[in-house]
């Protein structure tokens, strides 16, 4: 029984026509990896073409020959099988053409060869199909700072694989390992608490001719147990006491960094989350056993955008009193001829330290709960008089500046009785009135030349009344509190004036401006009242 024995590259009989079947050797290769075990199939083929004529003509025979043989292997992953009468031997995909050679001096009437294939069959890899040469390395270094620097390289071949190409699988593979670095830490490197691994730079190759991808993060850590988990904290302290006040004095200087994917959003959420007083107090404690006021008494920013990096000041001192100041004077005048006194109150309310906006918010809080100028004036003509003023203010006038953080108020109170609401700063009640008078006219006299009679006519203009009312309500108070005072007070005068039904109501103006909180009422009424003459 004759062996029918064929050699098919991509369903094209190999050695038809040039070559009879070569010898055939197959050998297994392991590659590992981490805990993968995957096998390479290693076929060689050892053969020799035949001339069919010597002499000048068999050297273009076996050129002939040779070219074909490369031809029909000049395609990589391929498909390749082996059969005898028929029956399958050996059967692959992937197939990669490692190498064809031939003796160069050998070019006549026979010429040996050799084919060497490496096919990668997907029941020989356990994990990883798809990608020979795996290496993965993670490399640790120390800098001054408490600063930790991993770079972690990842690279493979890699090989087609269904619809991907080997650039395609080995990317996949180092895609797969990227992030897999906090494993394997050095037992001797001082990784502490502090930040996590950021991630610095990244660096990408490629060779697609050899089908081969790398990457290469570089990472960095702080090692500072008050780093922030998202950001690589550096400081300096500098502290020192003074001898004139007595005050303990921290200054906190430093930045915060991280990679180009976070970028400076991060780092500004973090500074202003990040409790730097607890270093700037704890340093204190330990060198002068001093507590130190939490407003900083001053702080600055300054952002590096390109290098992602946000570098901060910040300076705190053992200033434990209030950090809102009530600058305040108090002048009594008295006019000893009426006896009234009125009393002038000028305040300047402002903060020591932090931000302006910090400030001005502390500023505006005390100024509202805990401001109470009456106290302050009466309290100091008190001192002088012993007895009380008056509630109400004669004057007030107040300035808020919020980009200097500051409040200035000025105000003036006396010792006469009112009888409004403290809550107004300023109220005016006026009545104009105006009687009836006989109406009376004139006619030139028909017996005596030049001369002009007056004749009364026997009735009388109506009796006027014009009442004028105004409130002006503290800033802070609503404008309801003057609406009421500036009704009841209208209410009073329409009783004292006899305003009844006989009345004629000619003209009624009311005002009410809120900016200002002040609210008016102006009426105006005619009456048959008593004739004048």
């Amino acid at each position: 029984m004759n062996n029918n024995i064929k050699i098919l590259y991509n369903n094209v009989d190999l050695f038809s026509g040039i070559a009879p079947t070569p010898f055939i050797s197959v050998n297994q290769d392991f590659i590992s990896f981490n805990t993968g075990w995957n096998q390479i199939t290693k076929i060689a083929m050892e053969g020799q073409l035949t001339g069919r004529y010597l002499g000048e003509l068999s050297y273009y025979e076996l050129t002939s020959g040779f070219n074909l043989l490369v031809n029909r292997l000049s395609n990589n992953y391929g498909s390749l099988v082996i059969s005898e009468n028929s029956e399958n031997l050996f059967s692959g995909n992937n197939v990669i053409i490692d190498s064809i050679s031939t003796d160069e001096a050998d070019w006549y009437g026979i010429l040996p060869f050799t084919v060497n294939f490496e096919v990668y069959e997907t029941g020989l890899f356990t994990n990883y199909y798809g990608v020979v040469e795996p290496q993965e390395n993670i490399d640790f270094s120390e800098e001054d700072g408490f600063i930790t620097n991993l770079t972690h390289t990842v690279s493979a071949r890699g090989l087609k694989t269904g619809s991907n190409n080997a650039i395609e699988s080995a990317k996949n593979w180092v895609n797969s390992r990227i992030g897999n670095y906090n494993k394997i830490i050095p037992v001797m490197l001082k990784t502490g608490n502090g930040s996590e691994f950021l991630l610095n730079s990244v660096k990408e190759s490629i060779d697609r001719f050899n089908g081969t991808y790398q990457w290469e993060g570089n990472y960095i850590k702080s090692n500072f147990v008050e780093s922030p988990r998202n950001a690589i904290l550096s400081y300096s302290l500098d502290l020192y006491s003074g001898i004139e006040d007595g005050l303990v004095n921290v200054n906190l200087q430093g930045s915060l960094r991280n990679n180009n994917v976070t970028g400076l959003n991060s780092l500004r959420s973090g500074y202003f989350n990040y409790d730097f007083y607890n270093i700037a107090n704890e340093a204190s404690l330990k060198t002068f056993g001093t507590i130190l006021n939490k407003e900083p008494i001053n702080q600055s920013i300054n952002e590096e955008y390109n290098n992602n990096v946000l570098n901060f000041n910040l300076s705190y001192n053992s200033d434990l009193t209030s950090n809102i100041i009530n600058n305040y004077t108090v002048t009594i005048d008295t006019d000893s001829i009426r006896n009234i006194s009125t009393v002038n109150l000028r305040a300047r309310i402002y903060g020591k330290h932090g931000t302006i906006a910090n400030r001005w918010n502390l500023v505006q809080q005390y100024y509202n709960t805990n401001f109470d100028p009456f106290s302050l004036a009466n309290t100091e003509y008190r001192k002088e008089k012993n007895r009380d003023l008056s509630p109400n203010t004669t004057t007030e006038s107040v300035t808020f500046n919020e980009y200097s953080a500051e409040i200035e108020y000025n105000g003036s109170w006396s010792n006469k009785k009112v009888s409004y609401s403290s809550d107004i700063l300023q109220f005016t009640s006026s009545v104009s009135y105006t009687p009836a008078i006989n109406i009376y006219s004139t006619a030139t006299s028909i017996t005596t030349k030049r001369e002009h009679n007056v004749y009364k006519l026997g009735t009388a203009n109506r009796s006027l009344l014009d009442i004028n009312i105004s409130a002006n309500v503290k800033y802070n108070k609503s404008i309801n509190v003057g609406i009421s005072q500036v009704n009841a007070e209208l209410a009073r005068l329409k009783n004292i004036y006899g305003v009844t039904t006989n009345f004629l109501l000619i003209d009624r103006k009311e005002t009410k401006n809120i900016s200002t909180n002040t609210y008016a009422i102006n009426e105006k009424y005619s009456y048959e009242g008593g004739i004048l003459v």
